[in-house]
Formats: C-alpha cells, structure tokens, sequence
C-alpha cells in the first residue's frame, strides 16, 4: 500500500488495467503461452482495446545482434501510457522500500526508454553478478 490521492489512484489503475492486457503479448518467458491466454478474458471486456490491438497487430521480420531474420507479431504499445505507469511504479517503490513519499506536486519521477547503444550497455551491467 502506497500513499496516493483518489485521481493518481485511478489513473495508475486504468493504466494498469489496459497494459496488463497488453504486455504479455511481448512476453518470451517459459509460461508466456499460458499468461497470453488469460488476456482473452480481459479483452472480452475492453472492445476498445481490443479494437486497438486487432488494427495495430503485424507481421514483422526481426533480427537481434546479428541472429537470423524471423517473423515475429506484433502489436501497438502506447509509450506514453507505459511511461507513466513507469513513473507510478518507480514513486510506489520508493515509498516501500525506503519510505519516501514523492507527491506529484513536489517532486518529479521520470521513465524512459533506453536505445541502442545505451540499451546493449545497460544488459551488459545487468548480466554481471551482483558484487
């Protein structure tokens, strides 16, 4: 439980909602068949979402470092609206960790992206051992 106001409460809830939907479609873990299939569910209940997933999947060609090309879907993620469910994660962790809490109208939080390179470095450090 993190302190949070009714509005900052809902806004995450409805993010959460709508990428919860939409995340395992990128999964690649052991279990990611099965996590997909309960998406279904979800879906049933969000023709909107649904909608948006139906006119944003694809078929596309991807290659990583190098590997051989195979065909992969895909479908659309809106950045912004992981972004700051990013943001409400990182102010939720702080206030369970640490205590801290980070009221949106004193502090700033940020999330982003890394890209390549900087993405390529970021794995490299979190391979390593934790000394």
């Amino acid at each position: 439980m993190v302190p949070a106001c009714a509005a900052c409460n809902n806004t995450k809830s409805k993010l959460e909602h709508e990428l919860v939907a939409v995340m395992p479609f990128g999964g690649q873990h052991a279990d990611a068949t099965e996590t997909l299939a309960k998406v279904a569910a979800r879906l049933a209940r969000t023709v909107k979402l649904h909608t948006f997933l139906a006119n944003t999947f694809r078929h596309v060609l991807h290659s990583r470092n190098g590997s051989p090309w195979v065909m992969k879907a895909t479908v659309g993620v809106d950045a912004t609206k992981l972004v700051n469910l990013y943001e409400y994660i990182a102010r939720g962790l702080a206030f369970h960790h640490w205590g801290v809490y980070l009221p949106p109208d004193e502090f700033v939080v940020g999330a982003g992206f890394l890209r390549s390179p900087a993405s390529d470095k970021m794995e490299e450090l979190l391979a390593k051992p934790a000394v």
